[in-house]
């Protein structure tokens, strides 16, 4: 009987001893949640420049295919001679001749953000040139077989 006594004092003696322990188990678990809400703000600022980069990359592609269109229609089919530059209302497309077919197209957007792109449009001559070969090169071929 006396051992069961001595059992029944100390069975929740440990309770008393690790009293003081709430404390640590609190810091510890908010600077957990700290670092959890701090992850996923990184991933959402991360999504937002990454969004900002893919909008400017549209953008500066939209001017670009614009303008390439312009330059061809209105400029290179007809034989006129290319403007330096084609204004929007984002940006600017600068046009740089760098032989007889091919242009260099910058395109810089009103935020600094640019991209280049070369495009090679044939001269109405040359393009002429360019499908009276492929038609003689097809009628080989079926002279071939």
């Amino acid at each position: 009987m006396y051992r069961s006594k001595i059992y029944k004092k100390n069975k929740f003696s440990f309770i008393k001893k690790q009293g003081g322990s709430v404390l640590p188990i609190v810091l510890i678990s908010i600077f957990l949640l700290q670092i959890s809400f701090y992850g996923a703000f990184r991933i959402y600022e991360n999504k937002m420049n990454t969004y900002g980069v893919l909008v400017n990359h549209y953008q500066v592609q939209t001017i670009l295919s614009d303008a390439e269109t312009v330059l061809t229609v209105q400029y290179v089919e007809i034989g006129k001679h290319a403007p330096s530059s084609i204004y929007y209302n984002i940006g600017t497309v600068t046009i740089l001749k760098k032989n007889v077919d091919t242009y260099e197209l910058k395109s810089t957007l009103s935020n600094g953000y640019s991209e280049k792109k070369d495009i090679i449009i044939p001269t109405p001559t040359r393009k002429n040139n360019i499908l009276d070969k492929k038609t003689d090169s097809a009628d080989d071929k079926h002279r071939l077989f």
